[in-house]
């Protein structure tokens, strides 16, 4: 049987895919297609993925550092030790991860579903991103363009605070849409300063957004609805981004909704940097130089050069655009 294989490179950090099947393959080029290369590069990463059984034994040197489930009722376990990883859900798919060597290995059940695979994925990417100097955030992102210069607005919330909906809203007046979940911050290093870009990837949408953003109905589905929500594959909006990388701007936390207003006020950078921790540096290795030291120092950097503010919205999305631009004088 051959062997599907695909480059990337997403801004340096370079990867090789090889799977035993093509649909395999397929699951990760949904989420850096955008960034295939020619070659892999032989500072990159090598990803291997096979079908067979999943393994029942786990190395004791290995601690759980996060286990929960899924909304679908899948549990997920995510394991880790000096210079490995090991992410597994049970009985559908387990990756073991050697970080210093820059190897995965996927093992694979053949009924799997295919968004399971690509949540498992998921971790190894924050991974060999964080070790190529870019962090990833749990927020949508966008940019406008300020004084001749395209400037980030990153939308930062917990998980159901609307995000996404707040993102494709304003993608759709006209702002260029990042990412709806999967921001990166770029640390700036001696040659330049940080940069923001994003992943954009199969969004969540529930059908009370689709009631109220009726356009996305026209975007490619992302695959079937469930639990009340729907795919819709945001890589068909416009403009493109692939390879686009900008300064940061603002950072617009999201507070419970309201029916009533607009409330939009300043928030202190003390108080931001616990918010975006919180959600964003995993407790892996808590060594400074380690990549949780380094996530944290890369956000505080981020919130140093970036305005930052909170929002309790109200449902006239249309208002925004104006509320909006005062945020960045």
């Amino acid at each position: 049987m051959g062997v599907a294989r695909a480059h990337y490179d997403a801004h340096g950090m370079r990867m090789t895919v090889e799977a035993q099947s093509q649909s395999l393959l397929d699951v990760i080029d949904t989420l850096l297609g955008a960034y295939a290369s020619v070659n892999g590069g032989s500072d990159g990463f090598l990803v291997r993925l096979d079908y067979g059984q999943i393994p029942t034994e786990t190395d004791p040197e290995l601690h759980d550092f996060w286990k929960g489930t899924l909304p679908d009722g899948t549990c997920m376990v995510c394991r880790s030790g000096l210079n490995r990883r090991q992410v597994e859900m049970p009985g559908h798919v387990r990756a073991d991860i050697e970080l210093a060597a820059r190897v995965a290995r996927f093992v694979v059940n053949p009924n799997i579903k295919t968004g399971l695979l690509e949540t498992c994925f998921l971790p190894l990417l924050c991974d060999c991103l964080g070790l190529t100097g870019h962090y990833v955030i749990h927020a949508a992102s966008l940019f406008v363009q300020v004084g001749g210069q395209r400037r980030a607005l990153i939308v930062s919330g917990m998980s159901g605070a609307g995000k996404t909906t707040l993102a494709l809203a304003l993608a759709g007046m006209g702002l260029g849409m990042l990412a709806d979940d999967m921001t990166l911050y770029q640390a700036a290093t001696a040659n330049q300063p940080g940069q923001i870009w994003g992943i954009r990837t199969r969004c969540k949408v529930h059908t009370r957004t689709l009631e109220l953003l009726p356009w996305l109905r026209d975007l490619p589905a992302g695959g079937a609805s469930l639990n009340g929500e729907r795919l819709v594959d945001s890589r068909s909006l416009k403009p493109p981004t692939t390879g686009l990388t900008v300064a940061p701007g603002v950072i617009l936390f999201l507070n419970p909704r309201n029916p009533e207003a607009h409330h939009i006020e300043p928030v202190d950078r003390v108080t931001a940097i616990t918010r975006l921790t919180r959600e964003n540096v995993r407790a892996v290795d808590q060594r400074r130089e380690a990549v949780a030291g380094r996530a944290f120092e890369a956000l505080t950097e981020l919130v140093r050069s970036s305005r930052i503010f909170q929002a309790s919205l109200c449902p006239r999305l249309e208002e925004l655009p104006e509320r909006l631009a005062s945020l960045w004088s």
